[in-house]
């Protein structure tokens, strides 16, 4: 019987643990942190990663694909995609951008940035 509960705790704490990672990562922007207004397209293509940062915020994911590394943003409404490689100055630079809509398909950037913006937090 006390093994039996103790295989069965042991299970549980195994579950536990591997369910952790899921609840650490990140859903989809919520109205707290969106943006109060629309980034412009010219604050982000070939700027560094400070400043791309100070116009849409923290990534919610990063991808290092040596040399270049993805910063991966989400909202309700799409997935925006900032490719940096390094500059002439070896600086890491957003030098491509592709959008998708949440559902996978196509959305140009600039729909896709409105919806970092509060006023479309409901879209």
């Amino acid at each position: 019987m006390a093994s039996r509960l103790v295989s069965r705790i042991v299970r549980g704490v195994f579950l536990l643990v591997l369910a952790l990672p899921l609840a650490c990562t990140s859903s989809v922007r919520e109205a707290s942190t969106r943006l109060r207004s629309v980034p412009e397209r010219t604050a982000i293509e070939h700027r560094d990663k400070v400043a791309v940062e100070a116009a849409l915020g923290h990534p919610d994911r990063v991808r290092v694909e040596r040399p270049a590394e993805v910063w991966q943003y989400m909202t309700k409404r799409c997935v925006l995609d900032v490719t940096f490689y390094p500059g002439p100055d070896q600086r890491l630079r957003a030098e491509y951008l592709e959008s998708r809509g949440a559902d996978g398909g196509a959305m140009a950037i600039t729909d896709c940035l409105m919806s970092f913006a509060g006023e479309a937090k409901d879209l």
